[in-house]
């Protein structure tokens, strides 16, 4: 089962030292419950969940400062050498909001972006 750790459950702002104690309680009695019942999680973080603050400060992740991709893995390996890991991919068509050519042209942007950012992974 695909579960998604919420960033901002875990550090509110994105640049707090240590973890949210509660935020990870809530995580381990969430994997303990899903163990007991012989479901084995497939941990992602969840791309929608960027802490507020951080979107505030960079811009989202159109900012390198945000695209962490590289790091988290090279962590997750020196804490388990053998873990599993990689990226996950998302991406949904955008529609305009009218016929007018000017609608279309925004949401053929907006689907360049997105496709863009996903090659760029």
């Amino acid at each position: 089962m695909r579960v998604s750790i919420a960033w901002a459950r875990i550090f509110p702002t994105g640049d707090e030292k240590l973890p949210n104690e509660e935020g990870l309680q809530f995580y381990d009695d969430l994997f303990d419950a899903l163990l007991n019942k012989g479901i084995q999680p497939i941990v992602t973080i969840c791309h929608f969940d960027t802490p507020v603050a951080l979107i505030e400060k960079y811009s989202g992740w159109k900012s390198r400062k945000l695209i962490a991709s590289a790091l988290a893995v090279k962590a997750c390996h020196e804490i388990i050498p053998d873990a599993k890991i990689g990226c996950m991919l998302a991406a949904a068509s955008v529609y305009p909001y009218s016929c007018n050519p000017d609608d279309v042209q925004i949401a053929v942007e907006k689907d360049r972006e997105t496709y863009f950012f996903m090659i760029m992974i």
